[in-house]
């Protein structure tokens, strides 16, 4: 058992190495081929994480798990404050001449091609995932990176199509990568299970998800 952790440890830092050396490659190309986006994208990424932000604060007022008042009138109000300032930065950025809706594609597209291709790289070199799900990811990566392409080729044109599709290969690097992912604690893609996904992707420690998943499978019985 240790010898296949330590093996799929050294292919995840393998594969994480190499993707940040993709990205590194993809942020010096965005900066020499399309300046106007990498300078557009020290706002872009920043304020667009700032409404994730906003969002996910909203969610935590609302949720039961916070029994005081004050506390939950305060990360709503937080957390709308954090959109509201998100939104009006970007709403400013966009206000620019040279800010068009082909900005918008690059913007979106650029981590797209990344997520695709860390996808592919992940399929290739971890093999101690499931064949079908390293398969899944090659193929769905494969198909993401040609999609971004095609993006940033005919940007100027089709931009309900390409809002689509850059959304569509979005979803679908999700589900491919979250089915890798829980497959290793041999659990399956169900919406129960898409908590130990995020666990996951926020580097919990391997024996607090394990603890986590035993404590619900013991519930499970009850």
């Amino acid at each position: 058992m240790m010898e296949i952790e330590d093996a799929m440890y050294k292919q995840k830092l393998l594969a994480n190495n190499i993707n940040t050396g993709v990205l590194f490659i993809g942020v010096l190309s965005l900066g020499l081929f399309l300046r106007i986006t990498f300078i557009m994208s020290f706002i872009f990424y920043p304020m667009f994480s700032l409404l994730i932000y906003g969002t996910l604060k909203i969610r935590k007022g609302l949720s039961k798990k916070l029994n005081e008042l004050s506390l939950k009138i305060l990360n709503i109000l937080f957390g709308i404050g954090c959109i509201l300032f998100g939104l009006w930065f970007l709403i400013f950025l966009f206000s620019f001449p040279n800010a068009d809706l082909n900005q918008m594609i690059y913007l979106i597209a650029f981590p797209v091609i990344i997520v695709g291709i860390a996808g592919i790289v992940k399929g290739i070199i971890i093999k101690e995932y499931p064949l079908k799900y390293r398969a899944m990811n090659i193929y769905i990566g494969i198909i993401t990176v040609i999609m971004t392409i095609i993006n940033f080729v005919l940007a100027e044109n089709f931009f309900i199509f390409h809002i689509s599709s850059l959304t569509i290969t979005i979803l679908l690097n999700i589900i491919s990568r979250a089915a890798m992912y829980l497959s290793q604690y041999k659990l399956s893609l169900k919406l129960a299970n898409l908590r130990y996904f995020f666990y996951i992707i926020n580097d919990y420690p391997e024996y607090e998800i394990f603890r986590r998943i035993t404590l619900r499978r013991i519930a499970n019985k009850k």
